[in-house]
């Protein structure tokens, strides 16, 4: 009996040590699974950094841990259905894991899912409510449905807890601009670029409130350091000598143009620019030699590649040239050319009614009033015809 007894004890003895080996093994593998699987994260192989994680799974299916750091390796591969997926495994494995919940926001985000977004970091918020980072995130959710009302208030939280948020101070610029509070959008601007003089879109949508509100200098101030900042970019230079041309600085213009056109001749933008500003030279003096030169600079674009608003000026430049035939030739391409420019429209009703074709004028006078009234039912393809 006592025989029977001790072998029973060595039995279960065996068993137990068997056990707890295997247990510190599957540990040690699971740990050495995760830490290759990070390693390889962190050196962009993500393809075997999901291999290694999903290894570590198998052996402890129960670890949040394992399934938020493949999804951080899927969503960095671009696999956000997969990442989405980890992630919400994640936060069921535990609710107060917030960064899995960032991450399920940022996917949520990224696939365009607002209102899955929104309810994610509203739930992270919940359990930690002083990350600007978040916050921000939540706001510009916010700004993207159209939510302005809430996302002001979210975006002050943020910046009383980080007053250096530049990137807080540009998206409550542009909340408030939206919301018609211009005085206030410019200065949260003004603030973002004092924190950040580098930060190009503070300064274009700075540029655009100056304009909105006919302070050219300011605007050209702006368009100003917007082309020393980014001088490789001729749109930054086009936009600076048109704003030449709207404070009346015509010959300044025309320079900044021609050397633009010098060191970039392919650039049609250039030469639309030029033609805008010799026909506004033409309408303002009656200067026959400006539109001449208006009318060589828009002709010299092709076509098939002249903007909507480029054809409009090259029509109203034939119109003064008095070649209506080819002026209306010219309007009609333009309402066919995406983006939409709404003058075309209305310089070819103006021609159709010279011509007594009312139908047709009033159709057209009516789809220019429809895109004035509403920008946004002018559709921008990838491609234009």
């Amino acid at each position: 009996m006592r025989r029977l007894l001790l072998l029973s004890l060595t039995l279960v003895l065996g068993t137990t040590l068997v056990l707890g080996y295997n247990s510190i093994t599957r540990e040690q593998t699971f740990q050495d699974l995760m830490s290759d699987g990070g390693e390889k994260l962190n050196n962009a192989q993500l393809t075997s950094a999901i291999q290694s994680y999903t290894e570590a799974i198998l052996l402890k299916p129960d670890s949040m841990v394992a399934f938020l750091r493949r999804g951080e390796a899927y969503q960095q591969k671009g696999d956000f259905l997969a990442a989405a997926d980890d992630f919400t495994i994640a936060t069921d494995l535990d609710s107060s894991a917030i960064r899995a919940l960032e991450r399920l926001g940022d996917v949520s985000y990224t696939l365009e899912q607002y209102n899955e977004a929104n309810t994610h970091y509203v739930k992270y918020l919940q359990l930690d409510d002083e990350n600007p980072r978040v916050l921000y995130k939540l706001a510009l959710v916010n700004q993207i449905m159209g939510r302005l009302a809430r996302a002001v208030p979210i975006l002050r939280r943020a910046l009383a807890l980080d007053g250096t948020f530049s990137e807080a101070h540009y998206l409550l610029g542009l909340c408030l601009h939206q919301q018609g509070r211009i005085k206030e959008a410019q200065d949260a601007l003004e603030h973002t670029v004092e924190l950040d003089p580098g930060f190009l879109r503070a300064r274009e949508a700075l540029a655009l409130i100056h304009r909105e509100r006919g302070d050219s200098l300011a605007e050209l101030r702006q368009l100003d350091a917007l082309a020393a900042l980014d001088e490789r970019q001729p749109e930054r230079h086009v936009a600076r000598a048109l704003a030449y041309a709207r404070t009346g600085q015509m010959a300044a213009a025309l320079d900044t143009l021609q050397q633009l056109a010098d060191r970039h001749p392919d650039r049609t933008e250039i030469y639309a620019a030029q033609g805008k500003v010799w026909l506004q030279v033409a309408a303002d003096e009656d200067d026959k030699s400006a539109l001449s030169n208006a009318l060589e600079a828009l002709l010299s674009v092709p076509t098939t590649k002249a903007s909507s608003e480029g054809l409009t000026l090259l029509g109203q430049a034939l119109v003064m040239d008095n070649d209506i035939e080819g002026a209306t030739a010219t309007f009609r391409r333009g309402t066919q050319r995406f983006p939409l420019d709404p003058k075309a429209f209305l310089h070819l009703a103006s021609l159709e009614e010279r011509h007594q074709n009312w139908r047709e004028g009033q159709r057209l006078r009516r789809a220019y009033q429809a895109l004035m009234a509403d920008p946004k039912s002018n559709p921008m393809p990838q491609q234009a015809n």
